[in-house]
């Protein structure tokens, strides 16, 4: 079956017979649909079934040549539930259109008090392959022709798993992204910047790969006058000399971010790009962009070089992919790369994994972005409580509402007057993600709010009603006219981006990764009409107000900032500038950027005059801040940056851990601060600060606040004022991360003899098919947990057990006060440069040739494997590390372990030159420590220290923050010496024979350890049955 071609039954089943088991039969019979019922689809039959899968296959016509995924999935549910049918592969197609979607459809069916399914159904799921003519194929082939027959229903889900498309398409990409910043490989010169210069490269390189991006999807918006960037502007084949200047920076400076009337450059091809705006394609000076006037030619077209084939090689591998301007939601997801793609991308190459640098880096996976089900969730709940506060409608109708699933929505309809209630609070809503990365809450926010207002307001009648109230009537015609002249739903994302979200990342390109996916999202909305100017692409609106560049922990001076907005009539006025920013054009926006940089002069003036010699910090901060500057401010406030004059309804999002911060934070937190600063605990405790009376409050955080010392103040202090709503424990394999996470929503009002819905998701489930609305947790009650020792909140393990860890992580001594750790070597970048690689042989090639560990499977607990292979070491290696740290005496241990294992620490010792690879850590005692490593290893591979790393460090990469932040305890001389002792017995009797058994002696270190730690006979019993 070509899946490039249009859609033959007889070639799907034919195809089916070769994918599906062979209890596959073909069994034709038409399935009735009911007008009534179902809107979207028009016809359906079943082609077959397999008996082993419990899969019936299906065809199903709709009437929409550019469907509307969401209504077409929810039909297709119906059809399902109503024939009792859980798992379908189903065919959507149209008579018009060349291409249709193969979808793997999944829903859970409802059962009666008799335990019979019902036609009602819940957790559904569709995941598709878009197909056809011109559909880029390489993806489907690879999931559902290359792999073979599918072997079982877990198999069958893994051929749909967007997850699996996204991590090869960012693998990928990253790999383009290392060609382009490397040194080595010379592809990037930038004017006056060394190759040495590794943050500036990478700088330019994501916002070279991001702009490239953003117009490769705007290439799939396009009608019968072709795309909004055509191929002959942006594909392989055009890529001649000098593309960059010759094309991609004059599309990008001069034609994206111009007025075609008012544009230097003119041709057909550029003619056909419509204006932006939005201040996604205004050069930075990092970019580099200055015209020679005379010859319109860049003046760094000498300086400035990147390799053309470095571009041919990277749209060669973009155009392998399907592209969808669509945000995939959990109820529906497209085997393509989608907007979210792009975030998943930044935050990837933004934190690269440094093991050296500690816990703030990530692992070049894509797995630690934060899973959509979870953001998700997070939002539904969110806006849930909130909606109920403000409308006082019951909880279960508001699930109904919020909720993707439309069949609840007429179980639990809405008057018009709580329809009218829902849009009046959606216009007060204000939601902050105070470290908003690359956007997936505000986007989530986003979606969902607009996702509401379709279904209570479909025409946008009584929005509009709303927004015309109070309007003098020479405006209301204007407004309704603009309303008229765009798709309801581009009306509805422009006015929620504009009334509602908010956010704030340190990081400038974090925050123009966020922007970028809202111009994206408002993109999709707009309808390319040829007749009417700028194809009748609205230009996009300016941002700058709505996500900023600055550190959200450190605020103004409280004393001196109670002064400047003591009149709020001037965050009136910049509120007013603000809104009238947000819309301008290119040609007025300096003109409003003077007047806002006048206003702001004119407060703080008037607050110099009024209190001056108490205002020198604050005027310093002040004059700091360039809204329209593509720098990192130092300090945040809402009222400045934003012209909001209240709080936020919902702060919402995903805060930093171990970021490092100053000690001087300390003074603006009370009861976040103690011991350690950790810097999720600081974030919990700002956004109390930023969040309404009855505000909402929901992060994904690690879940030690819930039972460490230093959490104490936080945790009495959430349990006092603050009603928890909910606590969810998540996968470990939710992110690489090495701490376990969890999610938290809670009030910011005192409790009201609440109850909290405490659920936990098992290790061994699957994010992507659980329904994390339907989950049925356990309720506790704040005081039992403020009451108990120490105010833990114990949830997924019993109070004793949680006493035990909290008692050891408690320590103040940590191994990261006596050791520091590196990775082993990494010999290439990918699999095919390894098939390829000379470096690495089972044999000694030569005399430079040294034995090397291939693997983490070459070390045991106090012995190694033997010597898997040999290495030719030097700077060939893609990243060979310092040769002195595999010569030094060290302890080695496997970074990867099998979760499910009790002894997660596989450590032993060495003090030959060996090589390794990047999965084994090395530990080094740090300089002037006076401990030997034979100690450390003993206590590293000990009962104790293994239980503490499993309950706190549940993922299957040992990482080195995990290692660093175990509990360490030095003993006495004499003490070192009898665990030592009993150390060198056993690497004497497993060098002789590593099958050896030293259970014993290992018993003698376990007792010892137990000691010095100070744990009871009933701790160790705990200890001993875990």
């Amino acid at each position: 079956m070509r899946f490039d071609q249009t859609y033959n039954e007889q070639d799907f089943l034919d195809f089916l017979g070769t994918f599906l088991p062979d209890d596959f039969v073909e069994k034709e019979e038409d399935i009735v649909i009911k007008k009534d019922r179902h809107k979207e689809i028009t016809k359906a039959r079943i082609l077959g079934f397999s008996e082993s899968l419990d899969l019936h296959v299906l065809e199903m016509d709709h009437g929409h040549e550019n469907d509307p995924r969401i209504a077409i999935a929810t039909d297709a549910f119906k059809v399902l539930a109503d024939h009792w049918v859980h798992k379908a592969l189903v065919v959507f197609k149209n008579k018009d259109s060349e291409n249709y979607r193969l979808s793997y459809l999944t829903i859970s069916l409802d059962l009666n008090d008799k335990n019979k399914a019902v036609k009602r159904y819940s957790n559904a799921r569709r995941y598709s392959f878009y197909l056809g003519v011109n559909a880029k194929i390489r993806t489907p082939e690879q999931q559902l022709i290359k792999k073979g027959k599918v072997k079982d229903a877990e198999d069958l889900l893994s051929r749909f798993s967007v997850e699996v498309v996204n991590k090869q398409f960012y693998l990928e990409v990253a790999k383009f992204f290392d060609e382009l910043v490397s040194s080595e490989d010379q592809n990037l010169t930038l004017p006056g910047v060394s190759h040495s210069d590794i943050n500036t490269r990478k700088s330019f390189a994501v916002r070279l790969i991001g702009r490239t991006m953003f117009c490769w999807f705007l290439k799939q918006k396009k009608s019968d006058n072709g795309q909004l960037i055509p191929d002959g502007l942006l594909s392989s084949k055009i890529v001649t000399d000098n593309y960059y200047h010759s094309t991609l920076e004059p599309l990008f400076f001069g034609v994206l971010n111009t007025s075609i009337e008012s544009r230097d450059i003119r041709s057909d091809l550029f003619d056909k790009v419509p204006y932006l705006n939005g201040g996604l394609f205004n050069p930075q000076s990092d970019d580099y962009y200055e015209l020679d006037r005379g010859t319109f030619a860049s003046k760094h077209i000498n300086t400035l070089k990147i390799s053309d084939s470095w571009f041919r090689g990277f749209f060669e591998l973009l155009e392998t992919y399907n592209f969808t301007i669509d945000e995939n939601t959990v109820f529906d997801q497209e085997l393509s790369v989608d907007p979210e793609m792009l975030g998943r991308i930044f935050e990837n190459l933004l934190a690269e994994i440094n093991p050296e640098t500690g816990s703030s880096e990530r692992k070049r996976t894509g797995s630690f972005y934060t899973p959509r089900q979870i953001v998700e969730y997070m939002v539904d709940q969110s806006l849930i409580e909130y909606l109920k506060t403000k409308t006082g409608i019951e909880e279960k109708r508001l699930s109904a509402l919020v909720s993707y699933d439309l069949t609840d929505d007429t179980e639990h309809p809405l008057n018009d007057s709580e329809k009218e209630s829902v849009i009046n609070a959606v216009e007060s809503l204000k939601i902050l993600d105070p470290a908003c990365g690359s956007g997936a809450y505000p986007i989530g926010a986003l979606q969902k709010i607009v996702y509401v207002l379709q279904q209570i307001d479909p025409d946008c009648k009584m929005w509009l009603e709303q927004k015309l109230k109070g309007v003098p009537e020479l405006y209301k015609q204007k407004i309704i006219n603009e309303v008229k002249s765009n798709p309801f739903d581009y009306t509805r994302k422009l006015d929620v981006i504009k009334n509602s979200i908010f956010g704030v990342d340190i990081q400038p390109i974090a925050v123009d990764v966020s922007r970028l996916r809202c111009f994206l999202t408002l993109v999709v909305e707009s309808e390319v009409d040829d007749t009417k100017p700028n194809r009748g692409i609205e230009p996009l609106p300016n941002l700058d107000f709505k996500f900023v560049c600055a550190n959200t922990l450190i605020g103004l001076p409280k004393s001196q900032s109670s002064n400047l907005f003591e009149d709020h009539s001037g965050i009136i006025e910049l509120s007013k500038i603000m809104s009238e920013y947000f819309s301008c054009n290119s040609q007025r926006k300096n003109e409003i950027k003077l007047k806002f940089i006048n206003l702001q002069k004119e407060i703080l003036e008037k607050t110099i005059s009024a209190f001056g010699k108490n205002t020198g910090e604050l005027t310093l901060k002040l004059t700091t801040w360039n809204p329209f500057s593509n720098t990192s401010n130092s300090w945040f406030d809402p009222e400045w940056m934003f012209g909001l004059e209240d709080k936020f309804d919902i702060v919402i999002g995903n805060p930093p851990y171990g970021a490092k911060l100053d000690k001087e934070i300390k003074k603006d937190f009370i009861y976040s601060a103690n011991g350690k600063i950790e810097s999720y605990r600081i974030f919990i405790e700002k956004a109390l600060q930023m969040d309404k009376k009855s505000g909402v409050v929901t992060f994904i955080v690690p879940n030690t606040w819930m039972y460490i010392e230093q959490a104490l103040p936080l945790r009495q202090y959430l349990l006092k004022n603050t009603e928890i709503k909910v606590l969810a424990t998540l996968p470990q394999s939710t992110f690489t991360a090495s701490v376990d996470s969890m999610v938290f929503l809670l009030k910011n009002n005192l409790p009201d003899d609440n109850k909290s819905l405490v659920f936990e998701i098992p290790l061994k489930n699957s994010l992507s098919t659980i329904d994390l609305h339907l989950k049925e947790g356990k309720l506790f009650n704040q005081d039992e947990w403020l009451n108990s020792d120490k105010s833990i909140i114990a949830i997924g393990q019993d109070n004793a057990l949680y006493k035990v860890i909290a008692k050891l992580k408690n320590r103040n001594q940590k191994f990261s006060d006596f050791v520091y750790i590196k990775q082993g070597l990494i010999p290439y970048l990918t699999k095919e440069e390894g098939k390829e690689n000379k470096y690495i042989s089972k044999n000694k090639e030569g005399e430079d040739w040294d034995k090397y560990f291939d693997g983490s499977r070459c070390i045991d607990r106090y012995s190694t494997k033997g010597v898997i292979s040999y290495i030719k070491y030097g700077d060939w290696l893609y990243a060979p590390r310092e040769q002195d740290i595999f010569r030094k005496p060290r302890i080695i241990y496997q970074l990867i372990r099998n979760i499910s294992l009790k002894r997660r620490i596989v450590a032993t010792y060495l003090d030959e030159e060996i090589y390794s690879d990047r999965n084994t850590g090395l530990i080094f005692t740090k300089p002037g420590v006076k401990v030997e490593l034979k100690y450390i290893l003993g206590i590293l591979n000990s009962k104790l220290i293994n239980f503490i790393h499993s309950k706190s460090h549940n993922s299957t990469y040992v990482s080195f923050p995990s290692i660093e932040s175990l509990p360490f305890v030095l003993g006495d001389e004499s003490f070192q010496q009898k665990i030592i002792s009993l150390v060198n017995e056993i690497l004497e009797i497993k060098t002789k024979d590593r099958k050896s058994n030293v259970d014993d002696f290992e018993s003698q270190i376990d007792r010892l350890v137990y000691k010095l730690y100070g744990l009871t006979d009933e701790e160790i019993k705990i200890v001993e049955s875990k």
